[in-house]
This record gives C-alpha cells, sequence and structure tokens, in this order.
C-alpha cells in the first residue's frame, strides 16, 4: 500500500512538473505577431522619430508622388507619396520605406463638372509643358494613411529580413484591423492577405518596391 502511495505521488508530481515547463511555451505560442503594447510602444517611437527628423509634419522634407492602381484590401490608394531613408530607434540604425497614401476626395456634382473643365484645360498645358503636372495632387488629394516599414534589429523576424510594420492615420494614431487590434509589429503574419505576403513580391526581395534594393 505505501509502495502504491509513492508510486501515484511519483506519477503526480511528473505531471505538475510537466505541466509547469510547457506553460510559458502555450503562451508564447498564442501571442500575436502584432498590435501588442510592446508593438504599439515601438511604433510611437517611430512616428516621433520622423517627426523629430523632419520625414513627417508641417515642414517634412518633400518626396515624389505616384500614380498607382489601387490595390485590393490594401491601405495604398490611388496616389502615393514615398521616402526611403535610415533612422536611428533604440540604438539601432536601420533602413526605413515610407508611403503617404492619399485617395481623391468626395465631389459634390458640381465639384465633378468643375474638375472635368480644369483636367481638359491642364492636359492642353500639359502638351505645351507649362505647368507640373502633379501639382494639383498636393491639394487636390486627401491623405488617408502612413505606412512605415523598419528594419530592426537582427533576429526581430528572420523570417522576413526583420521587418517592421506600422500603419498611421494622418495624425500619427495607429489605425487598426476590423478586429480592432493595432495594425503594427509582424502584420498579419502567416496571412495571405497581409502587409507581408503583399511585399514578399517585390522584385528586389527586399520588401520595398523601390528602385533600388536594401540590403
Amino acid at each position: 500500500m505505501v509502495q502504491k502511495t509513492k508510486f501515484l505521488l511519483v506519477i503526480f508530481l511528473l505531471h505538475f512538473l510537466s505541466s509547469c515547463s510547457s506553460g510559458p511555451e502555450v503562451k508564447e505560442a498564442a501571442r500575436p505577431p502584432f498590435g501588442t503594447e510592446e508593438d504599439i510602444a515601438f511604433a510611437q517611437k517611430l512616428w516621433a522619430a520622423l517627426l523629430k527628423n523632419r520625414f513627417l509634419g508641417a515642414n517634412a522634407i518633400e518626396t515624389s508622388q505616384q500614380r498607382i492602381t489601387p490595390i485590393p484590401d490594401s491601405p495604398h490608394q490611388q496616389w502615393i507619396r514615398t521616402l526611403r531613408f535610415e533612422l536611428e530607434l533604440n540604438r539601432h540604425r536601420g533602413h526605413f520605406f515610407m508611403a503617404k497614401n492619399y485617395a481623391p476626395p468626395k465631389l459634390s456634382q458640381e465639384e465633378e463638372v468643375a474638375q472635368r473643365r480644369e483636367k481638359k484645360k491642364r492636359k492642353a498645358q500639359e502638351k505645351s509643358q507649362r505647368i507640373d503636372k502633379y501639382a494639383d495632387v498636393r491639394a487636390a488629394k486627401s491623405l488617408t494613411s502612413i505606412t512605415v516599414m523598419f528594419r530592426r534589429e537582427p533576429g526581430y523576424d528572420p523570417d522576413h529580413q526583420d521587418w517592421f510594420w506600422a500603419q498611421f492615420a494622418p495624425n500619427g494614431q495607429l489605425q487598426t484591423n476590423p478586429q480592432g487590434r493595432a495594425l503594427a509589429g509582424r502584420v498579419a503574419k502567416g496571412k495571405s492577405v497581409s502587409c507581408i505576403a503583399c511585399h514578399q513580391g517585390a522584385p528586389n526581395r527586399d520588401y520595398t518596391y523601390s528602385m533600388k534594393a536594401i540590403k
């Protein structure tokens, strides 16, 4: 009877220790790849650093504009203004790639008629090379979001070249997905529709869709 009791006690202790040791692993596996408090805090530091270095804000460095075909389920609208540079954050200097995403503003019927007239006039002027064909974009398009990729320290996300992703509203607030999770971190990692999934197809294999690859 004593031996049987000892045997049952040993089995209980082994089961208890096993459950304790596996606990943190389960918790880590369940940790979402983006939108955590740590991700949000890092994104806020990133926004502050972009403002401080004049990559954003009223006196921001002017960047190029491009007209693109709007991408379904993407923040990138009809017009984007992009910037690629380096930035130091948390004692780590990394590349970043930023896109300001613009969508055409909603117009009244009268405004649409006036816009069509302006387009005809502008097209005639462009033929004579008298104006900048992008000049109207700065005033006529509405900024809907600012998306930023920042290459973090090695090991952050080695499967995807250590890129940190964030999507901000024009006022600097992080935007969220339909489930209310902040779009910051390894956004939608593992999903077929996500920042990572789309940018994996970049020709330079650096996730940026820029002319010159980031190594």
